[in-house]
């Protein structure tokens, strides 16, 4: 039997999907992280990135969605950089809280330094949120056209390809676009049918 590619869907029920929307005139950029704070997440790479754009004059906020399993390592970093007021640190949230916040950014950040499918990123294409981030599942999959790729643990190159995005809304709403659609063709339901796929294929062929 061969290998299949099957990406765990959206919920497109949850996430309903509608239009990207420009950003809003005068309104700090919204960066969003959502994922554990735990190192693997790579939050350092991200507040570093976040303190090297506030330093070139940009005016930037991030939301940090997620339980704190760091030890406290990641809001020291934020008290450390400077970064208090610029960093929000939700901490867990439900999906209607967590939807809220998401749907409010111009960016979601994916700063894994390892990861399959980050379903974050499928809720936020969902809504209209593009991502950039580390090659990592869906983002080096779905780069260049539908997602922004940096290398791991470069905080320049990732400020860099966030600035380039936030100075070319045109750019950032069509890449929103691209990924909206390939999040919709393969949501909660896709997976579902090709998982049922995979067992009536599997039972038959290995049927006595």
């Amino acid at each position: 039997m061969q290998a299949a590619r099957v990406p765990l869907g959206v919920d497109t029920r949850q996430w309903v999907p509608e239009p990207p929307r420009r950003r809003r005139p005068g309104r700090a950029a919204r960066l969003v992280s959502v994922g554990s704070l735990t190192p693997v997440k790579g939050h350092a790479t991200l507040l570093h990135a976040v303190a090297g754009l506030v330093r070139a004059g940009r005016d930037v906020h991030v939301d940090l969605v997620g339980e704190d399993t760091s030890g406290g390592a990641v809001p020291a970093l934020v008290r450390e950089l400077a970064l208090d007021a610029r960093v929000s640190l939700h901490g867990f949230l439900p999906q209607p809280a967590a939807h809220a916040v998401v749907r409010d950014a111009d960016l979601l950040v994916v700063t894994s330094r390892h990861e399959a499918g980050p379903v974050a990123m499928l809720e936020a294409a969902a809504v209209g949120v593009p991502t950039v981030g580390t090659p990592v599942g869906h983002v080096a999959e779905w780069a260049p056209g539908a997602a922004a790729v940096v290398p791991h643990s470069d905080p320049p190159a990732l400020a860099g390809a966030i600035a380039s995005l936030l100075d070319d809304d045109e750019r950032r709403l069509a890449m929103a676009s691209r990924a909206q659609a390939r999040a919709v063709a393969e949501d909660a339901d896709w997976t579902a049918a090709r998982f049922e796929e995979l067992l009536e294929r599997a039972t038959g062929e290995y049927a006595p």
